[in-house]
């Protein structure tokens, strides 16, 4: 019998559902972004102190809700629906923004090696980000990709399809497993995936 999880505090953030977070215990914060239903000029991005769930930053996203989320470096990378901003965790200031050549609409944002690896759910490829140039390569996996950063690698799963890869180094799909179609995944010692 599961025991019950005892509430340690309450915040509320603006918008009615798909609400974007991220826990970062080394720096004590919750990054969540507004959900649906907020006007597109008030939408924001909320760092929220662990402990106690009060605000401690707050940065608006130029009209487009927070989609996706990745630390890397100490600094914070949030994806929109056509934009990528890099953030201090701190204030959340904007350090760097872009907004071309990037994965629209990125759901899933993973980083490796100082390159950003994004999804988008309808897209059948992946993009792998150089923060360096502002330019991204796609490669071409399948419907539904997945990605989930385990230790220092990344997997990339064709989720509709099945089939998984390793990302390697120099960005190419390596080591392929064959699956079963895939609807979810997340890692730590082993992937763990709904199908």
């Amino acid at each position: 019998m599961l025991e019950q999880l005892p509430e340690l505090w309450r915040a509320e953030v603006p918008g009615e559902a798909a609400n974007v977070f991220l826990c970062d215990p080394a720096t004590g914060s919750l990054f969540v972004g507004d959900g649906w239903g907020v006007a597109y000029a008030a939408l924001r991005l909320h760092r929220l102190d662990l402990a106690t769930g009060r605000e401690l930053a707050q940065v608006r996203t130029r009209h487009q809700a927070v989609s996706g989320m990745t630390l890397d470096a100490g600094r914070l990378y949030a994806a929109t629906g056509s934009r990528l901003f890099e953030l201090d965790v701190t204030d959340l200031a904007v350090v760097r923004q872009w907004d071309k050549r990037l994965v629209r609409y990125t759901m899933q944002l993973v980083s490796i090696d100082s390159r950003l690896v994004a999804a988008n759910w309808l897209s059948p490829t992946i993009g792998i980000f150089d923060q360096a140039t502002g330019q991204t390569r796609r490669l071409r996996v399948g419907s539904q990709p997945l990605i989930v950063r385990r230790d220092h690698e990344v997997i990339v799963i064709a989720g509709f399809d099945g089939g998984m890869w390793r990302l390697d180094e120099v960005g190419r799909l390596g080591a392929y497993t064959n699956t079963l179609p895939v609807a979810h995944a997340t890692a730590g010692r082993h992937i763990w995936a709904i199908l």
